[in-house]
């Protein structure tokens, strides 16, 4: 058993967000981790599966938003961002029990963009 709590810290001018992991009985806190920059313009969107994992989706700019998932022990199990396609994006179970971002494309930040080539290079030339 465990309570999670999403709280925000703000760092130099940006909002942190954070999901500390705590003994419901005890109130002992097991751990607390960053899990990103939150724009603030909306609410986080928490869920919590059957295994005791949390799922965080939030807004990181106008047009990326992040999700977080973190186990019952507070370890941020995978960190990913997507891209808005249509509409708000969110996250929703599927009757698995897992949990799925709808509405947005998965973005990697650390690739970079396929350029467009020019229409003057000539191949072979």
């Amino acid at each position: 058993r465990c309570t999670f709590s999403i709280c925000t810290i703000a760092v130099r001018g940006i909002q942190k967000l954070y999901v500390q992991t705590k003994d419901p009985d005890t109130g002992v806190a097991y751990n607390a981790v960053c899990i990103g920059d939150w724009l603030g313009t909306t609410r986080p969107q928490c869920m919590v599966d059957g295994k005791a994992n949390v799922h965080v989706f939030f807004p990181t700019t106008p047009m990326l938003s992040a999700y977080s998932r973190i186990n019952y022990r507070g370890t941020m199990e995978k960190l990913q961002y997507y891209k808005k396609v249509v509409g708000a994006p969110s996250m929703i179970f599927l009757p698995d029990g897992s949990v799925r971002v709808t509405g947005a494309v998965h973005y990697d930040p650390t690739v970079k963009p396929k350029t467009v080539p020019d229409a003057a290079d000539v191949p072979g030339m």
